[in-house]
């Protein structure tokens, strides 16, 4: 078991990254409640976003980077309060053709 996976419970290392995405339900993407929203870490399976609103666990959620890849859909596991009245949130990818290719291109941009 490797010590990532033993300590964190995670199957992969998740990569530090800070772009910014919106944020937008994955039913109706061009909806009105729409947000625009940090990336804090991304892997292949899942994401941490920084919110300035809350979201619904199980909500299916599109993430859009306003530079770069289309969107990635997924599903909603955590949203917590943080002290400021913003929110993290944690997202489970469904497996998408582009995720792959989104995940190489955010290595560039680790900072």
């Amino acid at each position: 078991m490797s010590w990532d996976k033993h300590f964190t419970g995670r199957e992969e290392k998740r990569l530090p990254v800070m772009i910014e995405v919106k944020l937008a339900p994955a039913e109706n993407a061009s909806a009105e409640r729409h947000e625009q929203a940090r990336v804090e870490n991304i892997s292949g399976r899942g994401a941490r976003l920084h919110a300035s609103g809350p979201w619904q666990l199980g909500e299916r959620v599109e993430i859009t980077p306003i530079q770069g890849e289309g969107p990635l859909q997924g599903e909603v596991i955590y949203c917590q309060k943080l002290k400021d009245n913003r929110f993290v949130v944690g997202v489970k990818f469904r497996r998408n053709p582009s995720l792959s290719s989104m995940v190489q291109e955010l290595k560039g941009k680790v900072r």
